[in-house]
């Protein structure tokens, strides 16, 4: 739809009411590869303040605007085959005015109409390199490194990219012009690990980008964020003429190394999970290392099985190594043992609190030494604390965490018996994935504030107001508690502090652990002073083993200087 209606003057949209529309995110394409989503974004997800005035055509009556980019948008209330003589076409079914219309944008029910998509089976092999080619093309000079400042006197604030991101990104462009070994980044949850990933992307433009997550809800946010450029344009670091990737949701593993051909000539970026790339027969797992520029690895403490292992080495072990980068918010994986790789940047958990990507953590102690009774506190405290904070105008929403389905579906309903008005939802692995949807797009829109949940909404979930958690059963270590208090105390100067809620009374936890929850325990104090020693133990510790080959894994420390002897230096 590309004829113009007649442009409304200025002075005649004068007359007519002001709205803002969220208007939806368009794309370019929009298909399936083998049954795998494959995307790109021609425009994103925008808000434009519209005056919309009443057209019709025929029968057909709805508002119109003209937008920021001079476009003609018409909205409409129903289906029409009707030509209606506009760049674009919005249907928000069922609303029949300006205020209807903007609330029904917010609840993301508007679709566009007759937006043309390339499906990308209608393209040959050459087409299709040639459109991926022209995309990394437009990336060349692109990227700017820039570093936000705040505004201070007389000078204006400066957009680009947070201290960490900068630091990450100098640190892997040096890695990379001396090293082919693995790169592990650290960095605390909510300074922006997906950021950096996606800086580093646009930067060296790499054309076949491999992304690996652990799981499938980090597949479908990590994806998003490469399909948007996620900051990068808003923050002023990447120019407008470069265009979107094309992106690849890999959804299923491939049974023949054709699949793997087209499923790399489809796409500049390719996600996927831990479970697909480490179960994939030994010459898939080794025509996808072919056709790779890059590898990386988000939440990369999640690294353990042999399988997933001898997968990545195939990026290593060959005449020129790819490069491998892996993003973690702790150096220590669920199984206890170290993430490996070359510790190249660790952004310390102190200077994001100073400098503000964390806010203070208040910390509720709870004692109850029979699991109901602290259950029952613990929740009485959650629904207190959560009223408190809707009552100061924080748009709050509160999580309950425990460590089994069984518990998840008793504190379902005893949050449901106590707080109906919150309409609590529930969360777990054996519900079919429609479920999941249906409650977390529920806690999205608010219309649950409380969420019940099994380990479910850690990595791969990010939502700022989520700023309550209730810990019903306490996690098996520091560093994976760390991480998820962190994903509570995000930067953000619409919403209050974070408050953790925990039974002080449990007597099953390491000692580490124990520091956080006893009863005068502070967590600002605490969680830095833990997070900082374990990780710079982790980090000296990878330095003092990286001049020497072999097999360390059996040696162990307290053998000392005797047993290192035996390694035959580099």
């Amino acid at each position: 739809m590309t004829a113009h209606a007649p442009l409304i003057s200025t002075q005649d949209d004068l007359f007519h009411e002001e709205v803002s529309l969220l208007l939806p995110e368009r794309f370019a394409i929009n298909c399936k590869v083998l049954d795998n989503p494959v995307r790109q974004l021609e425009s994103p997800e925008k808000r434009e303040l519209c005056r919309l005035r009443p057209f019709s055509v025929r029968q057909i009556a709805g508002y119109e605007a003209t937008l920021q980019t001079g476009e003609i948008l018409r909205i409409i209330s129903a289906k029409t085959a009707t030509q209606l003589n506009a760049d674009l076409v919005l249907l928000v079914a069922g609303a029949s005015d300006p205020a209807e219309i903007s609330l029904a944008l917010e609840r993301g029910e508007g679709r566009w109409v007759g937006n043309t998509t390339i499906d990308l089976s209608t393209l040959d092999a050459a087409a299709r390199k040639s459109r991926l080619e022209a995309i990394t093309a437009s990336w060349d000079d692109a990227f700017q490194l820039r570093e936000s400042r705040p505004a201070k006197g007389d000078r204006p604030a400066t957009a680009g990219l947070r201290r960490p991101q900068i630091g990450a990104l100098h640190a892997s462009l040096a890695h990379l012009t001396r090293s082919g070994s693995p790169a592990t980044i650290v960095m605390p949850t909510g300074t922006g690990k997906t950021e950096t990933m996606l800086a580093l992307n646009a930067h060296q433009r790499f054309e076949r980008l491999l992304v690996v997550v652990p799981n499938d809800a980090l597949r479908e946010q990590i994806a998003g964020k490469f399909e948007t450029f996620g900051v990068l344009r808003r923050q002023e670091c990447l120019s407008s003429r470069a265009d979107y990737p094309v992106v690849m949701r890999l959804c299923h593993i491939p049974t023949a190394v054709g699949e793997v051909d087209q499923i790399f000539g489809s796409a500049n970026v390719v996600v996927t999970t831990m479970q697909i790339a480490g179960r994939a027969d030994a010459q898939i797992q080794e025509r996808m290392a072919d056709h790779a520029s890059a590898l990386f690895i988000d939440e990369a403490h999640h690294i353990a099985a042999p399988t997933w292992a001898r997968f990545r080495s195939l990026f290593v072990d060959r005449e020129l190594p790819l490069p491998i980068f892996q993003f973690t918010a702790t150096p220590f994986r669920e199984d206890g043992r170290r993430v490996d790789g070359e510790f190249i940047y660790t952004y310390p958990l102190k200077k994001a609190q100073v400098e503000g990507y964390f806010k203070p953590i208040r910390f509720e102690a709870i004692f109850g030494l029979d699991q109901s009774e602290a259950d029952d506190a613990i929740a009485e405290k959650l629904g207190e604390i959560l009223q408190d904070d809707l009552s100061l105008g924080l748009n709050h929403l509160a999580m309950a965490r425990c460590s089994t389905i069984e518990r998840a579906k008793e504190l379902h309903q005893l949050y449901s018996r106590r707080f109906p008005q919150h309409n609590p939802a529930l969360v777990h692995s054996n519900q079919s994935a429609r479920e999941r949807r249906a409650s977390l797009a529920a806690l999205r829109r608010f219309d649950s504030r409380i969420i019940v949940c099994v380990d479910m909404l850690g990595e791969g979930f990010d939502l700022p107001e989520l700023k309550i958690a209730g810990l019903h059963d306490p996690h098996k270590s520091v560093a994976v508690t760390i991480q998820f208090v962190g994903r509570f105390t995000r930067q953000d100067p619409r919403l209050g502090d974070a408050t953790v809620i925990a039974n002080t009374g449990v007597d099953d936890v390491d000692r580490s652990l124990a520091r956080l929850y006893a009863e005068d325990a502070d967590w600002n104090t605490l969680v830095e002073a833990l997070s900082s020693a374990r990780i710079e133990r982790q980090v000296r510790r990878a330095e003092m083993f990286r001049g020497f080959t072999g097999d360390l894994r059996d040696i162990p420390l307290q053998c000392g200087f005797h047993a290192i002897r035996t390694l035959s230096p580099r």
